[in-house]
């Protein structure tokens, strides 16, 4: 009975193996921006994909090309939109940031980060980006702040996301951020 178990677990073992090594081949060949979408979303048809894609994001990648690829494209506002959690998102955000990605520089069609965030709706990465030093005076090619954009867009349509993005914008640096 014991030589039928290891007959039956040898190729088991073998095609785990081969497995592993076809999503360690797909996962190097990811750039940046995949990357950070696998480490959102998931994907590469590998069980616990965005927890596997996140473990590789943190230990292999955020080289000089990668900051350069990002800040060449759609910087850190790319890196804070997704469906992953806040937490996810501000660990990122910080693991870029220490890398060079600048959180105020605008993305490839000129929004900065803090800008589209706001015209988004989504006041969980306005208040990541401010935490991670997003300057809310920083003007857009409208010449609006963030509060005043954020305030025009609430005018228009009003709406409890723009409220709190306005909240988050009106409360001092040093009690908020």
């Amino acid at each position: 009975m014991l030589t039928m178990k290891k007959r039956l677990l040898l190729p088991v073992g073998l095609l785990a193996t081969l497995y592993l090594a076809g999503a360690a081949y797909s996962l190097h060949r990811l750039d940046i921006e995949q990357a950070l979408v696998c480490a959102d979303e998931g994907g590469l048809l590998i069980p616990a994909a965005a927890q596997v894609c996140r473990a590789y994001v943190f230990q292999l990648r955020g080289t000089t090309d990668d900051i350069a690829r990002l800040q060449a494209g759609a910087g850190m506002g790319f890196v804070v939109q997704g469906r992953a959690s806040a937490q996810h998102k501000a660990e990122l955000v910080a693991f870029l940031q220490a890398r060079g990605l600048d959180v105020n520089q605008p993305d490839a069609q000129g929004w900065l980060p803090l800008h589209a965030s706001i015209l988004a709706r989504q006041p969980d990465e306005v208040a990541i980006l401010l935490a991670h030093g997003a300057d809310p005076l920083r003007v857009n090619d409208q010449q609006q702040t963030a509060l005043a954009l954020a305030q025009a867009l609430q005018q228009r349509k009003p709406d409890a996301q723009l409220q709190r993005i306005i909240a988050l914008l009106q409360t001092p640096p040093a009690a908020g951020r």
